[in-house]
């Protein structure tokens, strides 16, 4: 037998007619009601992100202001008055008949120690007149307490364009937490720095400054870059910030296991300084590609 589809096409047609407004009509009202609210949402998510980057300025200005507070008051306190002691105490030794009691060279060891201490104290919270020249001497100060502790490290420099201070400063504040975590948790033997610049060193696109702190230790944890607790910034807030700045900041392994830092920075200066040549423990002189190496 043999029937005629035409009527039966007529009648899904006439219901999927019927049935396009019922369907379509609440779906755009709805859609006309989320719109207002996905707006509100996204508003107050982006509000939440200003506040969250003006609690994130807040409190790295108040942390650093309250290091530079601390940093003078050591220099110009317990430093100055141990400097002083030293002197007038080697002036008294010199005077004192041979041969000199063994006690006299014992206290002008611990003297000298503590200065060089409170010095490296100083230098840790916030290290006087912080620029691109003085950047690199600042990096190879901060690897000294690691050396301390056994690690091998070597401080590779490069040229160094001239830097907006925000830029120094950034920099500054990922090497010393990042050798900081590496000195508390990371178990490492060897540790390497690497600070140079990106392009030419002149401004412009795909131009900047970058530092690479690689080590062989256990690894950095995604909970270990947040350690505001234990009285640090902590790697999480400087990323932010280094991200504010217009650059980034990476973790990643190091092959054969550890921890490798990346912070890459743009460069919106066009001067051009001499690298700084910090003397290594045994007088040689670091500068541009070549390494400055310690070994304990």
């Amino acid at each position: 037998a043999y029937y005629d589809y035409a009527r039966v096409q007529d009648f899904a047609d006439l219901l999927l007619g019927d049935l396009i407004p019922l369907v379509l009509v609440p779906l755009i009202f709805l859609q006309l009601i989320h719109i207002p609210i996905a707006a509100s949402l996204a508003a107050r998510v982006r509000r939440q992100d200003a506040e969250r980057f003006d609690l994130l300025e807040l409190s790295l200005s108040a942390s650093e202001r309250e290091r530079v507070r601390i940093a003078a008051d050591l220099h110009d306190g317990p430093i100055q008055d141990l400097a002083g002691i030293g002197y007038a105490f080697e002036t008294w030794a010199a005077v004192l008949p041979e041969p000199r009691p063994p006690i006299v060279g014992q206290l002008e060891k611990s003297v000298h120690h503590a200065v060089d201490s409170l010095r490296r104290l100083m230098i840790d919270l916030y290290p006087p007149d912080l620029d691109s020249s003085q950047l690199p001497r600042t990096i190879f100060d901060l690897a000294e307490p690691l050396r301390d502790k056994g690690l091998e490290v070597s401080v590779t420099v490069a040229q160094l364009p001239g830097l907006a201070p925000d830029t120094v400063t950034a920099l500054y504040r990922v090497a010393r937490e990042s050798l900081a975590n590496i000195a508390q948790h990371a178990r490492a033997g060897r540790v390497t720095v690497n600070l140079g610049v990106r392009g030419n060193g002149a401004a412009g696109p795909g131009s900047g400054v970058y530092l690479r702190i690689s080590d062989d230790g256990i690894g950095l944890g995604e909970g270990s870059l947040d350690r505001r607790a234990q009285g640090h910034l902590g790697l999480r807030l400087l990323r932010d910030r280094v991200e504010a700045l217009g650059g980034s900041m990476n973790f990643t392994g190091a092959p054969g296991g550890g921890t490798v830092v990346m912070a890459i920075l743009p460069n919106d200066r066009v001067d051009t300084l001499e690298p700084h040549r910090p003397r290594g423990e045994h007088g040689d002189q670091q500068g541009t590609g070549r390494p400055i190496a310690g070994q304990a």
